[in-house]
């Protein structure tokens, strides 16, 4: 988060909330008058109340493109109440839809959600609940409860406030949750320690908030992320699926770098990606608690190339790059398990990626390619050879921007910008798209002795090789 980012965030954080502070959309105005009008006509008591991130980032005034509201219901169940709803939308002649989404634990989803379309626009209608929770495991028990113990089963004090609907006023019922708001803190409801035990992907979530409200971490939260039961609780209770989403929401933020630098200094980074469970690996060119501190710099150095270049990544360009320059500290170095292949290695990045984190096989292959090109930008000087350039657009093909700038932020004698002119100049940005001029087929016809296998590749590959020194636009249209 930049200089600025932090100056609007503290000044939103300066106002006073105590007298109707959230300013309503009109078509947020529309929803809740409607619900406001079917509990009249109806002539039910039942209170709603809006619930979590919404009214979090309605008070801190932070643009939304899609509006997501959850609303918590006391007496009534939310798919009864979704068809109460619908039926009153319909009178109106309103076109709606009632969805039901069953329990499943297995799926992270602990309670019964309905979810009706209202104007266009998805509601999610819960029962307010308690929760209670096993030693071994991270899924609760859910019962039905009062709108303060749903506000105390929350992660976070600023993610435990209400908006009642019917009154149309803010409930703080943790009776901290403005005031963290206001402060910028981190607070979880009840005693940290037992909260992350409780479920300890809530350690990591109050990283991630920190880093993207700019927030500091109550110390008791520090002093609970540090203690060895809460760490191996994160290692056995939670799916490592929840933490690859935690994590890849931490780098996709306004400040990964915060969030990876709070990883560390709690001590959660190994937790995360080098867990107890993690193989044999090759040795490191440091010790391994050290690696911390160097993923933190190599992320460090790539984020501000990308502020100082004039180069600009995509979204999902600057995602895989913010992976491959965390994890390339690990570059080069293997892990080895009882499925390993002599004839195929898996690098330690990979084993993060895929067994660690649970994310995309694609998200680790990429990051290897990165780790694999970048071997192959040694110096300055590698942006005369043209062959060595047309090989590096070849194999590194729409990733190129991403390898050239984490090349760049390692070595001050490289220039992305330079390398990329490098390459329009020498007309090799189209390399990625070329064909060997024979293919295997071909080649075995013509060489019907030659074996299979890696004597294949070597007779292929070079005719790309060749194309790249010879290659114009006009020789296309030959």
């Amino acid at each position: 988060m930049g200089s600025q980012d932090t100056d609007k965030m503290t000044s939103k954080r300066k106002r006073d909330w105590t007298d109707s502070p959230i300013l309503l959309s009109s078509l947020e105005q529309k929803i809740f008058d409607f619900l406001v009008q079917v509990l009249k006509d109806e002539r039910r008591t039942t209170i709603l109340r809006v619930a979590g991130g919404w009214v979090r980032d309605k008070l801190l005034q932070l643009a939304c493109d899609d509006i997501d509201i959850d609303i918590a219901l006391d007496d009534i169940s939310g798919e009864d109440f979704a068809h109460i709803v619908e039926g009153h939308l319909e009178k109106s002649s309103e076109h709606s839809s009632v969805a039901v989404i069953r329990m499943n634990p297995d799926k992270s989803k602990h309670l019964e959600t309905a979810r009706i379309k209202m104007f266009d626009v998805w509601i999610d209608l819960v029962n307010l609940r308690g929760e209670t929770y096993a030693e071994t495991s991270r899924v609760p028990q859910i019962v039905l409860g009062t709108a303060e113990e749903d506000a105390l089963r929350r992660d976070l004090t600023i993610n435990a406030l209400f908006y009642n609907i019917n009154d149309g006023v803010v409930e703080d019922l943790t009776g901290s949750g403005l005031k963290d708001l206001s402060e910028g803190i981190i607070r979880t409801p009840l005693e940290p320690r037992k909260t992350f035990l409780d479920d300890p992907l809530r350690a990591l979530r109050a990283i991630r908030f920190a880093g993207k409200l700019g927030f500091k971490l109550n110390p008791d939260i520090i002093d609970a992320c540090r203690e060895p039961e809460v760490r191996s609780a994160l290692e056995t209770k939670v799916s490592k699926e929840r933490i690859g989403v935690e994590v890849d929401k931490m780098l996709c933020s306004a400040s990964p770098l915060t969030c990876v630098g709070l990883l560390r200094d709690v001590s959660l980074f190994a937790s995360v990606f080098l867990p107890d469970e993690m193989p044999k690996m090759d040795p490191l060119e440091f010790e391994i608690e050290e690696a911390p501190t160097r993923c933190s710099a190599t992320l460090s150095k790539f984020l501000s190339t990308l502020e100082s270049s004039e180069l600009s990544l995509p979204k999902e360009l600057r995602r895989i790059g913010l992976f491959a320059s965390l994890l390339r500290p690990f570059g080069g170095r293997n892990v080895y398990t009882a499925e390993s292949k002599p004839n195929r290695p898996v690098t330690v990045a990979s084993h993060i990626i895929r067994h660690c984190l649970k994310l995309r096989g694609r998200d680790a292959d990429e990051v290897n390619n990165i780790h694999i090109c970048l071997t192959k930008i040694e110096n300055a000087s590698f942006v005369q050879n043209r062959v060595s350039l047309g090989r590096l657009v070849r194999e590194s093909k729409e990733l190129l921007p991403t390898v050239l700038l984490l090349a760049q932020s390692q070595n001050e004698d490289i220039s992305a910008e330079k390398i990329q002119r490098t390459i329009t100049e020498m007309r090799l940005e189209h390399a990625a798209s070329l064909r060997p001029l024979l293919n295997g087929k071909q080649v075995m016809k013509l060489l019907p002795k030659l074996p299979k296998g890696p004597k294949m590749g070597e007779v292929c590959p070079s005719r790309p090789g060749f194309q790249k020194k010879t290659f114009t636009p006009q020789s296309l249209e030959l």
